[in-house]
């Protein structure tokens, strides 16, 4: 049985992995692309996204090494 803070964490993992499969989608496909700033702007989209997801495993790896401590 997950707790409400797993269950939360691996439904925001979720959400943020579909919006970054549709932003890489867009940009491969060139859909909405049609300058240099809007590439400009999928690109940083993508990196945010990705960065959201490091943070996120970060945050759950320092949570473990407390309840660890505990």
């Amino acid at each position: 049985m997950q707790t409400y803070g797993t269950a939360f964490e691996h439904e925001l993992k979720k959400l943020i992995a579909e919006c970054l499969t549709n932003v890489t989608e867009q940009l491969a496909s060139g859909l909405g692309v049609t300058e240099i700033g809007q590439y400009r702007e999928k690109v940083g989209q993508i990196f945010a996204y990705r960065t959201v997801l490091d943070l996120c495993d970060e945050a759950h790896t320092a949570v473990q090494g407390r309840e660890r401590n505990i």
